[in-house]
This record gives structure tokens, sequence and C-alpha cells, in this order.
């Protein structure tokens, strides 16, 4: 992935996940690779896949947040991102936060008007 292969990246994930199928860590770079290939959908797959092993990480969340975020469903990306940061605090997530807050009230305004 560093080096811009992103389709290998993602090939070596799956691969690598059907030797590890309930491997946490696998699931979720899956997921950050669909993430960043705009497939959602398929990144919500793994990422509730790897929700069922490890509930509580608030790595999980926060991929939820993005993909939920890039699926448009402003109200489910605020909840897994305040759910990431009852776990742990982090920059990043609470300015995805706040942006997707100001999305979700733009979108109010809209659809009042």
């Amino acid at each position: 992935m560093m080096r811009g292969a992103m389709d290998a990246a993602l090939e070596d994930a799956r691969s690598a996940l059907t030797y590890m199928p309930e491997q946490p860590v696998l699931l979720m770079d899956a997921a950050y690779l669909y993430l960043r290939r705009s497939e959602y959908t398929q990144s919500l797959d793994y990422i509730d896949r790897a929700r069922r092993l490890v509930p509580e990480d608030p790595e999980v969340s926060k991929l939820a947040g993005w993909a939920y975020y890039g699926l448009n469903k402003m109200d489910l990306a605020v909840t897994e991102w305040k759910h990431t940061l009852s776990l742990r605090p982090d920059a990043e997530v609470e300015a995805a936060l706040r942006k997707a807050q100001r999305d979700e009230q733009e979108e109010e305004q809209y659809k009042e008007k």
C-alpha cells in the first residue's frame, strides 16, 4: 500500500484472511483498504466482522464512522465517532465529528427549506 499498489495490498489482505479469518487486525486492514478505495459498503462488511470479535476496540468505531460518512449517513458516523471518543481521545476523530455534525446540521436546514 505504501508504494501505491492498493489492489495488491487488498489482495494480500484478503489472502491473509483466508488463513486467519478471525483476526481483527487483518479485518480492519481490509476495511481500511476498502475505505481508501471509496468502497464503503464493502468496508462495513469487514468492520462488522471485526466488531463481533472486538466490540470495544476504538479503531473499529473509527473506521465505521469513516465508512458511514462516505455513505453520507451522518447520524451513524456521529454515533460511531462519539463511541470512539468514549473509549479513547483522538484528535482526528474529534475533528471529523465536528465536521460531520456541521454537515448534519446543514442537511437538516436544507430539508427545512
